[in-house]
């Protein structure tokens, strides 16, 4: 059930963003942004901090923020849509609504190499110029939402989160950053 549900997600994305391709679409997107986090991390028992995996800032988020039915992407599925290498990330945590009329997404990204920065940043607001071309007239309350979405960068960390408490999730997944 839940491929025939991944299968018609990825159809209409396809078909949205063909669209968009053809209409030329463009969209105003914030650009990349950097962001300073000061980390509260917690202690391992030798005394130093720990810096939590992408999956638990992401389940930690889930904690705090109601979000839809969500979709954790394998390493296919992120080089396909999201044209980002995973094997280009240290850590990472790639999340979207199953339902298609919604941009609800949590993307939280440690680099291997600060140098890539720029290009899988680059990759995330096309994403996100793509999302808000879909939406502008099938979904406004949806493109709403990526309105107020940007790429966010503090060093080798990058994170693009849409969802409708965007300060809280930030907050989350920002504090957890090192």
């Amino acid at each position: 059930m839940k491929k025939k549900i991944f299968a018609a997600v990825a159809a209409v994305l396809v078909f949205g963003m063909t669209v968009c391709a053809c209409n030329g679409a463009k969209l105003e997107v914030n650009s990349s942004e950097e962001i300073s986090a000061q980390a509260v991390l917690p202690a391992d028992p030798s005394g130093e901090n720990t810096n939590p995996t992408t999956a638990e800032i992401y389940e930690s988020i889930l904690e705090k923020i109601e979000f839809p039915e969500m979709y954790v992407a394998d390493d296919e599925y992120i080089l396909n849509y999201y044209g980002v290498d995973t094997s280009k990330l240290e850590d990472y945590t790639f999340a979207s609504c199953i339902d298609p009329t919604r941009t609800d997404t949590v993307i939280l990204l440690i680099l291997k190499d600060e140098a890539d920065a720029e290009e899988i940043t680059g990759s995330l607001n096309l994403l996100l110029q793509q999302m808000g071309a879909e939406m502008e007239n099938y979904n406004p309350e949806a493109n709403e939402l990526v309105k107020k979405a940007s790429v966010r960068r503090n060093k080798k960390y990058i994170n693009l989160i849409i969802c409708s408490d965007l300060p809280a999730a930030l907050a989350v997944a920002e504090g957890s950053f090192q």
